[in-house]
This record gives structure tokens, C-alpha cells and sequence, in this order.
């Protein structure tokens, strides 16, 4: 048994009676032995098997000297095309397969429900994608619709396709066909449609509950979109580095000099940052940091002009990024809160957004107190309640006037970092595939 695809077949009939009758059919349920397109028979089709899922999108009656007319269909009927063989019989009530064969020029079909005979001039219907599933993939369609707590028919139905879009939080439109192809989209295939082996071998690595192995070396395994959201918060584009970063810039608030992509000079060691940048500057270049390193606040802001002569290229900023800034940050969110490697990697991603943007220190002061509340909450895996104090540190830039006088300036692009990872947060999950995940 294969999949078959989307066929468009038109088929020359003989008015019994008005066309009016047409309206009240549906679902089409066919046993067919041959698919006609064209007027030319296509395909033979020996194993003669049911069609359970053949559905009606567009079907139009053309009447001699009238404009085309568009006819819905609604109910069930049986339709035998082309067949040699006497049908299975059915009631009557249900509809009956009724032995009627011309030619492959004027196919003469005739349509039996509730003992009447309808016919017209032209019919033309188009079918779904699937039909019938092999069985070796009808058994693993079954194994995925357990994991999801639907019905286990072994088809991918419209119902196994809601509840993955669920899973993988899209919104895959109305339609199954739709749904398919925003899935596949999902999981990294070609969106034909069709699920065949490669979509459903996606689909089961998907909804593998499972983190890779984090290799010595590593401390967390994060998501893409996590890291994506932190290069896109500190530097936006390559184009904009290029525009604005390429020189050290100090961010505001509590912020020390920072170059490259948001490597803080204020809340570094002298070690880390000749580790990081000694392969990347001059002598005079790292001098003129190091006289820097450790400042913080609005100090900074005074240094920066004798410090644009300082220029560090976008791909260097990349490959310190991801060879030095991102790794130590990681070790230091795992230092400072045990068991965030067992959170899902979206998750593990926005704490490590966090940390980077405003560093490791934790203490008992009030703009530290969701940084320390965090801690618990992160070693009992409540994502919920990580994301709630990510949105209640928007608290610290948000602008505060007495008296009409701005007692607290406002940061608009921090508050809406602390809500980016806060959706990413507690959207976290399990079910994603490998390759969008990242051990740092």
C-alpha cells in the first residue's frame, strides 16, 4: 500500500435527474480498481483497497448553455470507477456500489443513494494527499498518536495533527493538508504534505522527551532560539554591529564597557578577558581595556570616547562569542543555580540570556532579589515560576516619575528582553529535535 497524491479527475456523465440532487452528498468512501485523469487511465490499481479519508473540495456541474455552476457535496455515497468485478454489497441506507461501465471517452458512473440515480455533465473532484497508510507506517503513526493521548487509528487524521500542533505550539490553519505542511515546516521538511517516513521519523524525533548527553567540557544544553534571542538583544544584525558595536559602548545602568557581542568588561576577571580577547587586539588595545576592566555604571560613560579608536570586526565578535563569553556564562548559570541543566532547553536558554545580560553576581540587595529568588525555583524545575520573576524584574526599567521629575529613567529594550525570556521560559519543552538544540 503507498500514498497516493493530489489527483484531479474529470469524468463525463448523463443528466437522470436535476442537479440540485447533488446537494446533500459528502464524504466520498470509493473502491476503485482504476484512477482516470484526463480521459486516460493513469494507473491500475489491482489491490482494489478503500478509500477512507477521499474527501470532495471543489466538484462544479457544467449545464448545457449555462454559466458553470458550483455544487457542494455533503453526504456519503459509494462510487465504483471502472471496475470488472461486482461490487461488495452494502444497504441500501448506506449507499451501494452499483456495477454501470462505458468507456474511458464517456465514462457513464452511476451514483446510488436512498434508490436514487443521479448523473450530470461534468464532475470534477480533486483528493486528499493520503488515503491508506502502509503498515509498517500505520504502526508508528499509532505509537506517535499514544504519545499524544489521541485515538490510535494509524492515520495521520485531523485530530493527531491538532494535537502535534499543540505540541509544537503552531497554528497549522483549518485544514489537514495545511496543518500537514506547517508540521513539516515544524521539523525541518520539505512541506509536500505527504507523511511518509522521513516526516514521521521527525515527528518520533520530536517527541522524544529526552536532553542530549551535556559532554564533558559543556554545562548546559540550550535551544538555537535562545541563542538567537541573545545575539538579536545585544547586537541585533550583522549590519547593525557593523553600525554601531564595532567600538566598546557602554549600555547604561549598572553596565561596564562592553565590546563584542555584550562582553562586559565590568564584571570580568583580568584572566577572562585576556583569555578571550589576547588573540584578537593589539598590546595598546588590551592596555587600554585593562585600565577599564571592573568599572561599572555611569563612570564608563566618560571613558568611551578614548576608546573608539579600539575596532573589533563582527566575526570576531562571533567567534568570541561562541568560544569564550558563551561557555563561561554557562558555567556561571550552572554554578549559581543547581539543576538548570534538567530544565527544557528553552528554558535553560533564557536563564542563560539573563545571566549574560546582567551577570553573575547575587546578593541580598532589591535589584538583586529575583536573581536569588530564582535558585529555588530553578532546582524544582517550575518554569512557571521562572518566568514570573523574569517578568517582575521588568520592575527595575521602568520609568519612574515623582513629582513630574523622572526619579528612575526607563530601558525599554531590557523590558522587553526580561518578557522575550520569560515567553521563552515557560514555553519550554521537551519535545524538540536535536539539531535545534546546543550544548555551550
Amino acid at each position: 500500500m503507498r500514498q497516493c497524491g493530489s489527483i484531479v479527475l474529470h469524468y463525463r456523465f448523463f443528466f437522470h435527474q436535476s442537479i440540485q440532487h447533488l446537494n446533500g452528498f459528502g464524504k466520498l468512501i470509493a473502491r476503485y480498481e482504476s484512477v482516470f485523469a484526463f480521459g486516460k487511465c493513469v494507473e491500475r490499481c489491482f489491490f482494489f483497497y478503500q478509500l477512507l479519508v477521499l474527501q470532495c473540495f471543489s466538484i462544479k456541474a457544467v449545464i448545457a448553455g449555462q454559466v458553470p455552476v458550483p455544487v457542494i457535496v455533503h453526504n456519503a455515497f459509494v462510487l465504483r470507477i471502472g471496475g470488472k468485478k461486482q461490487a461488495t454489497n452494502r444497504k441500501k441506507s448506506q449507499g451501494c456500489l452499483h456495477k454501470k461501465f462505458v468507456t474511458l471517452t464517456d465514462l457513464k458512473i452511476q451514483l446510488i443513494q436512498r434508490n436514487s440515480s443521479i448523473h450530470c455533465n461534468y464532475f470534477t473532484f480533486k483528493t486528499t494527499k493520503l488515503f491508506t497508510m502502509p503498515a509498517n507506517l500505520s504502526q508508528r503513526i499509532k505509537s506517535i498518536q499514544q504519545q499524544l493521548s489521541v485515538p490510535q487509528s494509524g492515520v495521520f487524521d485531523i485530530t493527531t495533527a491538532n494535537a502535534l500542533c499543540s505540541v509544537m505550539k503552531i497554528n497549522g490553519g483549518t485544514s489537514l493538508t495545511t496543518k500537514t505542511k506547517a508540521i513539516q515546516r515544524g521539523v525541518g521538511v520539505t512541506d509536500d504534505g505527504i507523511i511518509g517516513p522521513i516526516t514521521v521519523s521527525r515527528i518520533e524525533a520530536l517527541l522524544q522527551p529526552k536532553l542530549p548527553a551535556i559532554p564533558a567540557g559543556a554545562s548546559m544544553a540550550v535551544s538555537i532560539a535562545s541563542l538567537q534571542l541573545i545575539i538579536n538583544a545585544e547586537v541585533s544584525s550583522k549590519e547593525a554591529y557593523t553600525a554601531k558595536y564595532q567600538s566598546p559602548v557602554w549600555p547604561g545602568g549598572d553596565s561596564g564597557v562592553t565590546i563584542g557581542i555584550g562582553f562586559d568588561i565590568g564584571y570580568c576577571s583580568r584572566q577572562d578577558f585576556m583569555n578571550a580577547w589576547s588573540a584578537h587586539l593589539s598590546q595598546q588595545h588590551l592596555d587600554m581595556l585593562l585600565n577599564v576592566l571592573g568599572k561599572k555604571g555611569a563612570a564608563c560613560k566618560q571613558i568611551i570616547p578614548s576608546l573608539k579608536v579600539i575596532k573589533v570586526s563582527y566575526d570576531t565578535a562571533v567567534q568570541v562569542f561562541y568560544q569564550h563569553t558563551l561557555p563561561a556564562c554557562a558555567r556561571d548559570v550552572r554554578r549559581i543555580y543547581p539543576g538548570v541543566q534538567k530544565l527544557p532547553p528553552d528554558t535553560q536558554g533564557a536563564l542563560l540570556s539573563l545571566l549574560y545580560n546582567r551577570g553573575p553576581l547575587i546578593n541580598d540587595s532589591d535589584r538583586r532579589k529575583e536573581m536569588k529568588a530564582l535558585i529555588p525555583l530553578v532546582a524544582a524545575g517550575d518554569i512557571k515560576g521562572v518566568a514570573a520573576q523574569l517578568r517582575s524584574m521588568k520592575r527595575l526599567w521602568t520609568e519612574i516619575k515623582q513629582n513630574g521629575v523622572i526619579i528612575q529613567k526607563g530601558m525599554k529594550g531590557l523590558i522587553i528582553r526580561r518578557e522575550q525570556e520569560a515567553v521563552l521560559a515557560e514555553n519550554g519543552s521537551f519535545n524538540i529535535l536535536p539539531e535545534n538544540i546546543v550544548t555551550v
